[in-house]
């Protein structure tokens, strides 16, 4: 009997994101303003759109800088998003 499995691949790369209680973003450690960070989700997307983006953010930061975050992403063409909480 033939049994068919679903394999989603692991993400090509990762970008990890976290966003800061003053709403400042950091892009693997970086900091930068959401423009910035909206056209390195951009150039990524272009060359590897499976990117998975891991979004960090503490209980203190807005709702609307998470959001501001997913949209962006959404609009460069990525729709990989983990939250990922701290120990």
């Amino acid at each position: 009997v033939y049994k068919r499995q679903v394999v989603t691949p692991p993400p090509s790369q990762t970008m990890q994101i976290a966003i800061e209680a003053a709403g400042q973003f950091r892009l693997q450690g970086q900091s930068l303003n959401l423009l910035q960070l909206s056209e390195s989700m951009r150039r990524v997307a272009q060359t590897q759109p499976q990117t998975e983006l891991q979004l960090s953010a503490n209980a203190t930061v807005p709702y609307g800088a998470v959001v501001s975050v997913l949209d962006a992403a959404q609009a460069a063409g990525l729709s990989r998003v983990a939250f990922v909480a701290a120990p």
